[in-house]
């Protein structure tokens, strides 16, 4: 890795001082000690790492598990309480992730970008995560009011009014405009993929198909990916697209909020048949959209400026917050006032909040029965026994702070960490909202190395 990469992918035991400008870092296995380069800055490394070191990280044991409250992106979703504050443990299966080099680059992904989105208050916040044997782990915090489709099932006719409507969608564009600044691509704006806080705040969730766009691709990708409703005409048509297939997904996510459906999905609300995804994407590259008569012609405009098919005529996101449905949306007091919440300061009174009935009562906006019955339940044995035992100690990652956003993303030997996946361990997966930002510098490592898309490294251990 060249100099002013980001340094991520140490599991520190041990730090020794070999001289005035090198430190000799000890992993896992002691004889694959690391030895830093650090001109000028061995003493700021020095202690730095040993603070690493010395850190305590999170386990399994650390976390009671309470209920199933989600399943999306490669892995489900759990509420788990921790020293008397509730978190959302996202578990991904390394026997899943390692099916493929696109699965693992997925997992791999979303821990990263949930880092890169950190602090912004539109969107979850990683608090936590490590690995085992046969996992990863995940947490962000827990939002109480559950996702917007919840929130819309409980609405009369599915939907919500404009004046409800306007602040949630205000938040959600703030959101994905942060998203896009980083250069990645959402790929998965659904109501489901929306959490609501306790004061009705929206919070973009699960970015397991997020896509880190690297240097020298102009942008653009090829992948299949999504929910079917909410696809762009690229995606379903199987042709390159770029940042503003969200902006299409945007405009489906703003029509099902205030019209009850989805523009493409031809079936009423509740009915038992369900629409093919042949269908679906059939409607969505050609069928014209029918205007319902509840939206006002300001919603109409903007809808129709998202939902355009010819990419480069889309409504973009400074066009969308200038358009006429937001025309008395003050943005910069959203963001503030999303901030001042984010820190602690009491908010307003929301008349979309949907504040559950007691602190006690964290499930009542999720279905967590629903969930078991479909299989999303306590299944594997790390989580049933979370209480009862105390796993073997996982390290976690030093892990530094980005210096360069852009890199392309790189696997070496990819068909050896296929073959072996739950003998291989992901060195730099780590992350604890105790890690501190670090100074980058050279490293080297006998271990293979992900890079991924902007920058991160993680080192691959096998044994």
């Amino acid at each position: 890795t060249s100099s002013g990469a980001l340094l991520a992918a140490l599991d520190v035991h041990s730090v020794r001082r070999t001289g005035r400008d090198s430190v000799a870092v000890s992993g896992t296995a002691p004889r694959e000690a690391v030895h830093l380069k650090l001109p000028g800055t061995g003493e700021r490394w020095e202690a730095a790492l040993r603070a690493a070191a010395a850190r305590t990280p999170p386990t399994l044991a650390d976390f009671d598990v309470v209920s199933p409250i989600g399943k999306g992106g490669g892995g489900s979703v759990f509420l788990v309480k921790a020293v008397g504050e509730s978190l959302a443990m996202k578990v991904v299966l390394k026997c899943d992730a390692f099916y493929s080099d696109g699965s693992l680059r997925r997992a791999l992904d979303e821990r990263v970008v949930l880092q890169m989105v950190r602090g912004f208050p539109f969107v979850v916040q990683l608090r936590h995560a490590f690995q085992t044997a046969t996992n990863f782990y995940m947490l962000t915090d827990f939002c109480r009011g559950g996702n917007l489709k919840t929130t819309l099932a409980k609405k009369d006719k599915g939907r919500m009014s404009e004046s409800d409507a306007r602040p949630i969608m205000a938040q959600i564009v703030l959101a994905l405009e942060h998203v896009h600044s980083l250069n990645v691509m959402y790929r998965d704006l659904k109501p489901e993929n929306v959490l609501l806080s306790e004061h009705g705040d929206a919070r973009l969730c699960d970015f397991g198909l997020a896509k880190i766009i690297p240097t020298g691709r102009f942008g653009r990708t090829k992948s299949f990916c999504g929910s079917n409703s909410y696809m762009s005409p690229q995606i379903v048509s199987s042709k390159p697209y770029g940042i503003a297939t969200d902006l299409w997904s945007l405009g489906v996510l703003f029509f099902r909020m205030l019209a009850g459906r989805a523009p493409f999905d031809d079936r009423p609300r509740g009915l038992a048949t369900r629409n093919s995804p042949a269908d679906i994407h059939r409607r969505i590259q050609f069928a014209d959209v029918e205007w319902p008569s509840v939206l006002s012609p300001a919603a109409v405009e903007m809808l129709q400026g998202l939902l355009t098919r010819d990419e480069s005529s889309r409504l973009n996101l400074q066009d969308l917050k200038e358009s006429l449905f937001f025309e008395h949306v003050d943005w910069d007091e959203v963001l503030r006032n999303g901030y001042d919440r984010m820190a602690g300061a009491a908010p307003p009174a929301s008349a979309s909040a949907p504040a559950p009935a007691s602190d006690n009562d964290e499930l009542a906006n999720f279905d967590a029965d629903r969930l078991r019955s479909h299989g999303v339940a306590l299944q594997d044995k790390e989580l049933r026994h979370a209480s009862a035992r105390k796993p073997p100690r996982q390290h976690s990652s030093f892990v530094a702070r980005q210096t360069s956003r852009l890199c392309a993303f790189s696997v070496r030997k990819r068909s050896e960490i296929a073959r072996k996946p739950r003998s291989t361990s992901i060195v730099g997966f780590g992350f604890s909202t105790d890690n501190s930002s670090d100074p980058s510098g050279n490293f080297s490592r006998s271990d293979d190395t992900f890079s991924t898309s902007f920058g991160s490294s993680f080192n691959v251990k096998r044994s």
